[in-house]
């Protein structure tokens, strides 16, 4: 019973010796462990080039397939995806060389639309017709009211009953 007493003293020590509490926000530096000469360090030793190289060289045949496979999709996919954005930047140059096309005709078409209104004398076209052609206005027992919707238009198919 001493024996195991005496073993957990022991224990007690050597964890304490082991182990330091450290007080406040900076470690202290702990003297570095002197190896003694003869045991080898734990570093994993350089290998002989051979042995790197036979490690590298090892595949199996479906592995490289597999890898094949996965780049030649991942090639593909990327060809693809710049080819839809180019195709996008295209179409995107050609909707507004489009649009500013448009917009330069709406303005041509709008300022001749313009000049012809201004152009027309409706005085002097009202007056041949009238005098050269012999043009009245209609008499109210002439014009004929038809029922119909605000949107929509009436088209005379045959005579108006009276």
């Amino acid at each position: 019973m001493a024996t195991r007493q005496g073993r957990r003293n022991t224990a007690k020590r050597n964890y304490a010796a082991e182990t330091e509490y450290v007080h406040g926000s900076t470690v202290r530096e702990l003297a570095p462990a002197v190896r003694p000469s003869g045991v080898p360090s734990r570093r994993i030793q350089e290998q002989p080039a051979r042995r790197r190289k036979h490690r590298l060289v090892h595949m199996n045949l479906g592995s490289l397939v597999f890898l094949t496979a996965a780049l030649l999709f991942v090639g593909f996919t990327l060809i693809s995806y710049l080819q839809l954005q180019i195709a996008i930047t295209n179409s995107t140059k050609r909707i507004s060389t489009l649009e500013s096309q448009y917009v330069d005709l709406k303005l041509a078409n709008d300022e001749k639309y313009n000049t012809i209104n201004s152009s027309v004398d409706l005085e002097s076209i009202k007056q041949i017709a009238i005098g050269e052609l012999g043009m009245t206005y209609a008499s109210g027992d002439q014009v004929v009211f038809v029922e119909g919707h605000k949107d929509d238009y009436v088209r005379q198919i045959s005579d108006i009953p009276q």
